[in-house]
């Protein structure tokens, strides 16, 4: 069978990143001020009446959107408030022991370690990690923020792990602060910033949306709102990416976001606003903890790097030659332990993908543009890289372009500790540079085609200030690294490629396999998170044991009598099972892609629906309602703009 996924980083790229902002500058919403639910869904479908749904930039991500909250608001259209959520979740506490105390008979079933996939390019995941905070003296003990999952604890460095936030009424979380003087002080950014520019919609997308800051003083046990509380309805201002706590004095706390930065001065209680500017960033001197530099995201207005040398107090714009006009949409910085003299910026263009690389060698006075993809759009640089946002190869071979990418929704920047000419950066895959970024190659693929790497979609870089070892978030979970190597993809060129393949389109046989094996040593520690969004699971009438569930970024799983394994790669979505024979398997991607497997979830024929959605041109919901005849297996139903029906299994 011919494998969904492009085989080889230098021949295929699966798809375009679609940059969902043109459409929303076009819906005609009410003129009000409280706009609801059903006020964008009905101004949405008003614009795209009439036009090909294929063409509307966004319109999976809006899919999504609508998907979730049409089960979440009220009546009217409105999600609950925050005081409404934080009351009903005080009041199911009280009662929690009480619960507790007559447990019903549920125990949770997730993978608890990394499953095994048939597919031997597949690189799976368990779920989705924004964030890692380490504790200031203990080596063992760090915290990770999970996009959908809460916040979790290990005291042994990720060999078991411990929920913090199981009772809370709202999981997504972006960032935690630890008090580096009092360690059970614990502060927690809710809501999950990352899709701040991965637009959904331009208002409304409450799947994201957060509740401000929480602050526990018991090490997590229990959790209390800061004066830093906002309604979900107040959107993307809710978004909170980096709370930075003062060494020197507990009281005083940064916490930056979309609406700019805040800093409080006694713990939390109260909160000032010190900047409006959109930051994506704060990035703290590791030998001065009063300096800081702030990293912007194009808001439609202003984007910049701001430097602070008094903890916040007051701010100026560097002179970074970085263009404000919307050509850049995210900036990422990272500063050099070794020399704090040396500060890095990586920056993402409108396509998503690399713009250019900045730096400067006096703590940011003076910056200059060292290298970028397209030299002709960036002033005073003449240095051309690949680009290290896009899917594969960032365009090296010249045999297929690698535009594009995913930069705001993943981007990531950090310099080796010990070498400050050391610096690697992350999108879908991670690339390297030990010359000060004149020149990069790669150090992560998204595909296991040389070797264990990556999961796609790098979140969060970050050295261990006492081990040293970088720490990787990603996707599908949380990797360590003791010493990260760059690869080699002038080797994989001269030595691993079939061109006579390549070149006939025998794409599963281009790449020599054994050929070559990425030398950095990746330690996955995501055993045990029960992170993993689960959107649809199917069982079988024949065999209580096999379920199979489709989630979100890490594909469909299937667990087979006690057993997990990641049968189905992309997001995945609907799952069902063959009433009478469970070697037949059905698992779907976003907008009604339905993929069969006879054999027990290790091959599939894939997109069976394709009459559907490319012969006809209906599109399918996010997550798209397959239903199979109680009675019939061979008959199933779909729900597309019409409703289909299949009698013979797909």
């Amino acid at each position: 069978m011919k494998k969904e996924l492009f085989i080889t980083i230098v021949f295929i790229m699966i798809f375009q990143f679609i940059n969902a902002q043109s459409w929303m500058r076009n819906l005609n919403l009410p003129n009000k001020k409280d706009i609801s639910f059903y006020d964008i869904q009905k101004a949405f479908y008003q614009y795209a009446k009439g036009k090909d749904t294929k063409d509307i930039k966004g319109y999976k991500q809006f899919k999504r959107w609508e998907w979730f909250y049409s089960t979440h608001v009220d009546e009217n259209g409105y999600v609950p408030s925050s005081e409404t959520l934080w009351k009903n979740y005080r009041r199911s506490a009280m009662t929690a022991k009480q619960v507790r105390s007559n447990p019903s008979n549920w125990t949770a079933l997730f993978p608890d370690s990394i499953p095994h996939s048939p597919d031997s390019t597949s690189i799976p995941g368990i779920g989705r990690i924004n964030a890692i905070t380490f504790h200031p003296l203990d080596s063992n003990t760090l915290w990770i923020c999970s996009s959908q999952g809460g916040l979790w604890k290990t005291t042994d460095n990720g060999q078991t792990w411990i929920c913090l936030t199981d009772d809370l009424p709202l999981l997504r979380t972006s960032d935690l602060a630890v008090d580096p003087n009092n360690t059970d002080v614990l502060y927690l950014a809710t809501g999950d910033i990352n899709y701040v520019l991965f637009n959904t919609i331009a208002s409304g997308r409450y799947y994201q949306f957060g509740m401000g800051i929480l602050k526990s003083v018991d090490g997590g046990q229990t959790w209390t709102t800061t004066g830093l509380s906002f309604n979900l309805t107040d959107g993307e201002s809710s978004l909170i990416r980096k709370i930075v706590v003062n060494p020197a004095n507990s009281n005083e706390i940064l916490a930056a976001g979309v609406d700019g930065i805040y800093k409080s001065q006694d713990a939390g209680d109260t909160w000032i606003q010190i900047l409006t500017d959109a930051i994506i960033d704060l990035d703290v001197n590791p030998m001065d903890s009063n300096t800081m530099y702030a990293s912007g995201i194009y808001k439609s207005g202003n984007i910049a790097i701001m430097k602070t040398t008094d903890f916040g107090d007051s701010w100026s714009v560097l002179n970074t030659a970085i263009p404000e006009d919307g050509n850049v949409l995210r900036i990422e910085t990272a500063i050099a332990p070794s020399d704090t003299n040396y500060i890095y910026a990586i920056t993402c263009g409108s396509d998503e993908g690399l713009y250019a690389i900045y730096k400067s060698i006096d703590a940011g006075n003076s910056w200059e543009a060292i290298a970028a993809h397209d030299t002709t759009k960036v002033a005073n640089c003449h240095n051309l890289i690949p680009n290290l946002l896009g899917w594969g190869d960032g365009g090296l071979s010249g045999f297929m372009p690698d535009e594009g990418g995913q930069g705001t929704y993943d981007l990531t920047l950090v310099v080796d500790p010990t070498d400050k000419d050391k610096i690697y950066s992350g999108g879908i895959n991670m690339w390297g540079s030990a010359d000060g970024g004149i020149t990069w190659d790669i150090v992560s693929m998204w595909l296991k085609l040389f070797g264990h790497s990556l999961h796609a979609d790098q979140h969060f870089s970050v050295y261990h200030p006492i081990t040293k070892k970088l720490y990787q978030a990603n996707d599908g979970g949380i990797e360590i690294a003791d010493s990260v190597q760059i690869g080699s993809y002038s080797y994989i060129y001269n030595n691993c490629i079939d061109w006579s393949a390549a070149f006939a389109g025998d794409y599963d046989h281009a790449i020599i396999q054994g050929c070559y094996t990425l030398p950095t040593n990746w330690k996955n520690i995501t055993h045990g998170l029960n992170i993993t969004e689960f959107y649809r699971l199917g069982g079988c009438k024949s065999n209580a044991q096999i379920i199979v569930a489709g989630s979100q970024d890490n594909g469909t799983f299937m667990y087979n009598d006690g057993a997990w394994m990641n049968t189905w790669g992309g997001d995945g979505m609907e799952a069902m099972i063959d009433h009478y024979n469970d070697s037949i398997i059905f698992a779907t991607n976003y907008m009604g892609t339905l993929n069969k497997s006879t054999d027990g979830g290790y091959s599939y024929t894939s997109n069976i629906t394709s009459y559907i959605t490319d012969t006809v041109g209906e599109t399918g919901d996010w997550v798209t309602p397959f239903v199979m005849h109680p009675i019939n297996s061979n008959i199933i139903y779909a729900a597309y703009q019409n409703v289909w029906k299949s009698v013979d299994g797909g």
